[in-house]
């Protein structure tokens, strides 16, 4: 992760109560300066027309993004790294029910964004 951070902050992973991923905290102040949920899937940026991301997520990082702390959600994909900044504009974004079914959990199925491709851009951490 340290790698796509600048010089002057470090990550720290969350506890999982957080419902982010990561911290991204000031050098030697340890401020806050962002919040980042990364995932990661194993396809490319055209696949499809959108992503999903599950609600409780998103409305986690809106609320830092609304406290003044920079959010992000970031992609990895096949080809590439992809960036959304997360703004109170995401609530645009159409919800319905969706994830995963391959584990058999019935809580893997929940309300979920899909965010459109189109929002997102390729992310060069220098």
């Amino acid at each position: 992760m340290e790698q796509i951070c600048p010089p002057h902050c470090h990550f720290r992973k969350l506890p999982k109560t957080y419902q982010i991923d990561y911290g991204v905290y000031q050098k030697g102040s340890n401020r806050l300066l962002s919040v980042v949920e990364i995932k990661s899937r194993n396809i490319e940026l055209a696949t499809y027309p959108s992503l999903i991301l599950s609600a409780h997520k998103m409305h986690a990082l809106v609320n830092w993004y609304v406290r003044g702390v920079q959010s992000r959600l970031l992609y990895k994909l096949n080809d590439g790294l992809y960036s959304l900044n997360i703004t109170t504009d995401v609530y645009q974004y159409k919800i319905t029910s969706g994830g995963r079914t391959d584990r058999g959990d019935w809580q893997d199925i929940e309300p979920v964004y899909h965010i459109p491709t189109s929002d997102l851009t390729s992310f060069d951490p220098v």
